[in-house]
């Protein structure tokens, strides 16, 4: 996982970029998930958003274990993949504290030649204090 921390006029923003195992076994990411969600708990955490390839499906148990922490940019699936007709969601934006963001807008992007998945794009906007 890439972590990054942004900062501008006194304000930090949390970037997360992730790309889980893809094999058929859910262990590794969960077991993965699990490590994300763990790595966020704590007092005055910045603003966070998690983005990246989760392979798993939007009713999976991985799915289930990213909302215990975090919130999903798409409240409905949003099909990522295969690249020439997307049928399957495994590519997700999520916030931190979901009381404190809000989806403004959000969507897979017609690009099918960068690579293998359609990209998944949101402007998101951080309403906490």
């Amino acid at each position: 996982m890439l972590d990054v921390s942004l900062s501008h006029r006194g304000r930090t923003l949390r970037l997360l970029a992730t790309h889980l195992d893809h094999r058929p076994d859910p262990a590794e990411r969960m077991a993965s998930i699990e490590f994300i969600n763990r790595l966020m708990t704590g007092p005055a955490l910045a603003p966070t958003i998690l983005a990246g390839d989760l392979n798993a499906e939007f009713t999976s148990a991985i799915l289930d274990r990213t909302r215990e922490v975090w919130k999903l940019a798409n409240v409905q699936r949003m099909p990522t993949i295969p690249v020439k007709h997307p049928e399957r969601q495994i590519d997700f934006i999520a916030t931190l504290n979901a009381q404190n963001w809000q989806t403004r807008e959000i969507r897979v992007l017609e690009e099918a030649i960068a690579s293998d998945h359609r990209p998944i794009f949101a402007v998101l906007e951080y309403i906490g204090q």
